[in-house]
């Protein structure tokens, strides 16, 4: 039994889209965004959103995934695309935290983006399950003049989620700019603080690693994303707060940990620090939203998730990560509960029906796979 896991950066609207093909040939990484997931997000509504983070949140609760942090993306669906994402959560008993991408793809854009995510902020200040962050695509995406509207809209208490040195063409943007490179763009504009949520961070200038550490930012490493994408890995050890994502990729975190290790460097006590990153930092970042989560004893909250896994060779606390990366292989969960109440149990949701969870995902995201095919590819790239 452990404390209920964190999803540290997840895309629940790309949770209909197994075996969805690009509209066109994917020569790099840009072409790759444009082809499929700013495809994607042109084409999601009211309907396609709620049953999107609702099977992917139920997908984590079968893996003991008791709260995610989400980054969201709706072009076509901005005002109320939030609130459409709460209600999922809180159909599905998670804790969430979410935000809206906010980019200068499309005329006009970041108004509505910037008023859905501080609305959304502080619509849910009073929540013990629910939070918002001030959610931003990424440098590349983000002129100079959206830059200095976030800076000065975003409210002092709100931090950011904000993708970061994913491929070198977010580098390379920055230093048009003449920025070292995303950090240090970010940090120039007042946005970066030890709550400040950074993803990737795989290609920075090197001035940039001390720059991290000094401010005590989040780094919310996707290592099967990394790794699917071709664009690098991330260099662990320069970093003291980095914790785990999938960006989109699962909902089942043991399943992530397991590739993280992979696809990690083998050198050194890679289980051990792998186990500091999912335990120790990862309950420490769900604290920074949900205090008092991440601990069993007296007083905690009872976010459980107790994995269905029962070795016959030795257990110890030495060898639990031994266990959980090449025993227990991204097991299912036998039980997860939020707050105590009981979500998914022996192979069962407790919460909803799943026949009418699978009935609604599959219209949904039938629908939402018509508008994909019918909307005609491109016309999405930033005109910055």
């Amino acid at each position: 039994m452990f404390p209920g896991f964190l999803n540290a950066h997840h895309h629940l609207y790309s949770s209909l889209t197994a075996g969805i093909a690009p509209r066109g040939a994917v020569t790099d990484f840009i072409s790759n965004l444009e082809l499929l997931w700013w495809h994607l997000d042109r084409v999601h509504d009211e309907e396609s959103v709620y049953w999107s983070a609702l099977w992917g949140l139920a997908q984590g609760l079968r893996a003991g995934v008791t709260a995610v942090i989400d980054h969201h993306a709706s072009q076509s669906f901005v005002r109320g695309s939030l609130a459409m994402e709460a209600r999922a959560f809180r159909d599905a008993g998670v804790r969430g935290v979410l935000c809206f991408e906010t980019s200068d793809r499309g005329p006009g854009a970041v108004e509505d983006q910037l008023e859905e995510n501080i609305d959304f902020f502080r619509s849910v200040a009073d929540s013990e399950d629910l939070r918002g962050v001030m959610g931003l695509h990424a440098s590349l995406t983000l002129g100079e003049e959206s830059l200095r509207r976030v800076a000065r809209r975003r409210p002092p208490s709100m931090p950011v989620h904000v993708h970061c040195g994913e491929d070198r063409s977010d580098r390379e943007r920055c230093r048009d700019w003449g920025y070292l490179g995303p950090v240090d763009r970010l940090a120039r504009f007042g946005l970066l603080d030890q709550f400040s949520l950074l993803v990737h961070c795989l290609h920075l200038d090197e001035a940039e690693y001390p720059l991290l550490e000094e401010r005590g930012c989040w780094v919310l490493a996707n290592p099967e994303s990394n790794a699917k994408n071709g664009v690098g890995r991330l260099d662990q050890h320069r970093l003291s707060r980095w914790v785990l994502g999938t960006d989109g990729m699962t909902g089942n975190m043991l399943a992530s940990l397991r590739s993280a290790f992979l696809l990690g460097d083998p050198g050194g006590d890679a289980l051990g620090l792998l186990g500091e990153a999912f335990f120790v930092r990862g309950h420490e970042l769900a604290r920074q939203f949900f205090p008092g989560v991440g601990r069993l004893g007296p007083g905690a909250p009872a976010d459980l998730a107790v994995v269905d896994y029962r070795p016959v060779t030795p257990l110890t606390r030495e060898n639990l990560m031994g266990h959980l990366v090449f025993g227990a292989q991204g097991a299912e969960a036998f039980i997860t509960a939020v707050r105590g109440k009981i979500l998914w149990r022996e192979g069962r949701f407790t919460v909803f029906d799943e026949k009418e969870l699978r009935r609604g995902a599959r219209e949904a995201a039938t629908r939402l796979w018509r508008r994909f095919e019918e909307r005609a590819p491109g016309g999405y790239r930033s005109s910055l």
